[in-house]
């Protein structure tokens, strides 16, 4: 088995507090003690935005936590990114949310976590609403 990892998780264990940082970890390990853990090439793109880390501490960070990342998108995960922002963004605008405040990136990171298996995250409630039928492990406690 297989479950993608999100931003969130891996900033948390790098920039947050001292619980973040260790129910990541504990979440992290847990998780990759029993199945492979890959990133979408979204989370390996938001990653560079964290501040004074350099691709090279990403790809360090990703060898000392044997986490890969998935370079190869389907046409059916980038379908079902494009098919759920679609529902999310109608969905909002029939509410009177006005725009749009979701981006296609968190969708595509959701239909990539489908195609493997599952998603860890401390965003539970994004990827409940979005993708229903997606296994989710809880990294935000």
């Amino acid at each position: 088995m297989s479950i993608a990892v999100d931003t969130n998780v891996i900033i948390d264990i790098v920039a947050g507090d001292v619980r973040t940082v260790a129910r990541a970890m504990s979440v992290m390990q847990e998780t990759g003690g029993r199945e492979a853990l890959f990133l979408c090439p979204v989370v390996y793109a938001e990653l560079h935005a964290h501040p004074g880390w350099k691709a090279v501490d990403i790809d360090s960070f990703l060898q000392n936590t044997n986490v890969l990342v998935d370079w190869e998108l389907s046409q059916d995960v980038w379908s079902r990114a494009g098919s759920s922002f679609s529902t999310y963004c109608r969905r909002r605008t029939r509410s009177g949310g006005g725009s749009p405040r979701r981006l296609l990136a968190d969708f595509v990171i959701g239909a990539h976590a489908e195609s493997v298996g599952g998603i860890v995250t401390a965003d539970v409630s994004f990827f409940k609403t979005n993708f229903p039928a997606l296994r989710i492990v809880d990294a935000g406690g």
